[in-house]
C-alpha cells in the first residue's frame, strides 16, 4: 500500500497548483487521521474538509498508477501463514468451528463515550 500511495501523491501534487511547497510530501501511511473541527498542532488552526465527489473504488484508483504500483483487490492483505490442510492438523478447534460450521467471529466494535470522542470542541 505505501508504494501505492506513494504513486497516487506523485500524480496529484502539482506545486503551486495544489501545495505551495515545491517538495512533494509523502506523509507516513499510519499517520494518524485529522478530525474535522479539531485545532492543528503546528498552527493553531481548526481543520475543514470538503467534499468534492462521491467515493471510488480501488479499480477507479489503479487507474492512476503504474501497472506494477496497483493494488490487487482480490489478493488476501495478510496471507495465511498454513494451508488449509496444515491449520486442520494445528488448529482442530478453529477448523471445526470455523470451516465446517461456518462460524465467523463478529469483528469487534470500537464503543466510546460520545463526551471522550468530542472533547476538542
Amino acid at each position: 500500500l505505501k508504494a501505492y500511495k506513494y504513486a497516487l501523491t506523485f500524480n496529484i501534487w502539482r506545486y503551486k497548483e495544489t501545495s505551495k511547497e515545491k517538495e512533494t510530501q509523502y506523509q507516513s501511511i499510519n499517520q494518524s487521521f485529522r478530525m474535522v473541527g479539531s485545532i492543528n498542532e503546528k498552527h493553531g488552526n481548526k481543520i475543514i474538509a470538503f467534499k468534492t465527489g462521491n467515493r471510488v473504488s480501488l479499480e477507479h484508483m489503479n487507474q492512476y498508477v503504474k501497472e506494477d504500483k496497483r493494488v490487487d483487490v482480490l489478493k488476501r492483505l495478510r496471507p495465511s501463514k498454513h494451508t488449509l490442510a496444515e491449520a486442520k492438523l494445528k488448529f482442530p478447534e478453529w477448523y471445526e468451528k470455523v470451516i465446517i460450521q461456518g462460524q465467523t467471529s463478529e469483528r469487534k466494535k470500537w464503543r466510546i463515550k460520545k463526551d471522550v470522542y468530542e472533547w476538542w470542541k
